[in-house]
């Protein structure tokens, strides 16, 4: 759903996939200049190295709303050929969620979730999340950064493994901001500086708590286990030292006995 572009090439794959509409739906051709002949567009595309880029028409930026909501054991049950389109209308989530995140949303059950069948019913649910998007969102790669808390002051914090930061859209009531990432051991996220909870969606991704409003949203990623390896590195090569000052010292001792 947030993938912008899919990158194509006709030398690598002779088979046309793309060049023959037979690729992903809602995925089209960026064309370099419609004056120009079939012939000069293949040439270009040649001239870089075969590649064709398409562009997907219903792409939805990273961090978006749901307003409907259904039990991982419910989706299950759904018919296979439906589950993917069934995944820009409502977000999946574990059967345990506690009904606090979930007081703003409308549970779906598996019968609400068999109507999104036509093109057009599938390209106005891609616009409708669309809508509720992030504002903006970048990757993080410095390894300490400052967060804007909502009193006004900054708080720094440490990212050995980076993250991710986000601005909301302007969210209607308390929602569940869902993004495509992996919620592995390690994340920890925060809204307008302070602490929040993620949630896990779509079995396995993540869902921030998020209150009604515009709000910063920080993710940071520490390796599980990195201080604990740290420390132990330090306390081998510390021991190491000591060894070898100890090693030293009876040298000089045996030494000084002949």
């Amino acid at each position: 759903m947030s993938e912008k572009y899919y990158l194509w090439n006709h030398i690598i794959s002779s088979d046309g996939e793309y060049g023959k509409g037979m690729g992903t739906y809602g995925f089209t051709e960026i064309q370099r200049d419609t004056g120009e002949t079939e012939e000069l567009v293949n040439q270009a595309r040649d001239r870089k190295h075969g590649f064709r880029y398409f562009e997907n028409k219903n792409f939805i930026p990273m961090g978006f709303v749901f307003r409907q909501y259904i039990y991982e054991s419910e989706f299950d049950k759904l018919d296979k050929n439906q589950t993917d389109r069934a995944l820009v209308k409502a977000l999946i989530l574990p059967d345990d969620t506690p009904k606090k995140y979930t007081e703003q949303m409308i549970h779906a059950g598996a019968s609400d979730m068999t109507a999104v069948t036509s093109d057009d019913e599938f390209d106005e649910e891609c616009r409708n999340r669309a809508a509720t998007s992030c504002t903006s969102f970048r990757t993080i790669h410095e390894k300490r950064i400052s967060i804007k808390t909502d009193s006004g002051k900054e708080k720094t914090f440490s990212s050995y493994g980076g993250g991710f930061q986000a601005t909301t859209s302007n969210l209607e009531n308390r929602s569940l901001v869902y993004f495509s990432v992996p919620n592995l051991a390690g994340w920890k996220v925060y809204v307008d500086g302070r602490e929040g909870t993620v949630l896990t969606a779509d079995y396995g991704m993540m869902a921030v708590d998020v209150p009604k409003g515009i709000h910063e949203i920080t993710a940071l990623y520490q390796p599980p286990y990195l201080r604990a390896g740290l420390v132990a590195s330090l306390s081998g090569i510390l021991f190491a030292i000591l060894y070898g000052v100890f090693c030293k010292v009876e040298k000089k001792r045996e030494r000084g006995t002949r």
